[in-house]
């Protein structure tokens, strides 16, 4: 609606407003797709259970109305008939979601901006059920760590140089961008949850408070997307609450991993193992806290630019539904 200078009349049936109390929704519902021009149906992991939204699209298809299935957290080529025989998209990152208003210029000859940016998205990513997710791994994870330095890459050695003043100001530049207040430094930029923190000539490192995860992660890719140009995939740390620790033993996790169908093994690696499109690195690290006297223990997660956050979170909440990451007793 803001986009769009609220010029279109926009159905919902669940925002209190297209039906209203005391009407016959089936009725109003079956008016909302008589006119409609364009259907967006947003599905997600718990929708796409959901008979209505198949019937719902079905019978707006069969009157004309362009539908567009968009993927929220799950993939639309993964959807069963008939809204995986219709083109639409996955939403997973600010410049996907501009392809709504695309579709809406095309559809109505309309020339509105193509202008979301990164505060959109988490704006959107927001209102999703994955901030409920979030509330079922704040007491597992204390926060997330990454950095962005020089690095070798590939086979050759060829060593790719990060200059760190010019990445901690290409970030300032981006949390600026997404409309952040911030403050900062010459060494450090502090916004809500995160904190960027040069380390050295060549390295900084950003720390992410778990609360915040969820709303900052298409952010923190927008940093690493501006910094690295040409690297396919970057890692987090995922430091544990000082409560939690995690099993590393190769043969109990490959017994422990047999329990999701989700989870593989990593071809070459007997410590990596595949979620998705996230691979997991279990392996033991000791890592202490700022301002905490105690010790966390953590492991890393190597995601790409189409990875959504919604994975991270599934992930982690799978490994302490299967007991790789586990609650310590008391003695320990």
């Amino acid at each position: 609606m803001e986009k769009t200078n609220n010029i279109f009349s926009i159905f919902l049936s669940s925002d209190g407003q297209s039906i209203p109390f005391g009407t016959n929704w089936i009725h109003k519902i079956e008016d909302g797709l008589n006119n409609a021009k364009v259907m967006f149906v947003f599905v997600t992991s718990h929708s796409v259970q959901s008979s209505w939204i198949y019937f719902e699209a079905g019978y707006a298809y069969s009157k004309g109305i362009k539908v567009i299935p968009i993927g929220i957290g799950i993939d639309i080529n993964k959807m069963r008939p008939p809204l995986n025989l219709l083109q639409g998209f996955n939403i997973n990152s600010f410049e996907s979601m501009n392809n709504c208003i695309k579709i809406i210029n095309d559809e109505f000859d309309t020339t509105f901006k193509e202008d979301m940016v990164a505060k959109d998205y988490n704006r959107f990513i927001a209102l999703m059920d994955d901030n409920k997710i979030i509330n079922e791994v704040s007491n597992i994870v204390d926060h997330i760590e990454t950095t962005i330095s020089s690095y070798i890459k590939g086979n050759n050695e060829q060593k790719i140089e990060i200059n760190a003043d010019n990445a901690l100001d290409k970030c300032k530049e981006i949390i600026e961008k997404n409309g952040y207040v911030y403050n900062c430094t010459k060494n450090s930029l502090l916004t809500t949850g995160v904190k960027i923190d040069k380390t050295n000539e060549d390295k900084i490192e950003i720390l992410i408070n778990i609360d915040e995860f969820v709303n900052i992660f298409g952010t923190i890719k927008e940093m690493i997307k501006e910094n690295y140009q040409d690297k396919e995939t970057h890692y987090i740390n995922i430091i544990l609450n000082s409560k939690f620790d995690f099993i590393v033993d190769e043969i109990k996790v490959s017994s422990i991993i047999k329990k999701s169908k989700d989870i593989k093994f990593f071809d070459g690696s007997t410590t990596r193992y595949k979620y998705k499109d996230v691979d997991f690195i279990l392996t033991l690290v000791m890592t202490n806290y700022p301002r905490s006297l105690e010790k966390h223990k953590r492991f890393a997660m190597i995601f790409s630019q189409k990875t959504q956050v919604s994975t991270i979170i599934e992930l982690i909440k799978l490994l302490k539904e299967i007991g790789i990451i586990y609650l310590k007793s008391e003695n320990e």
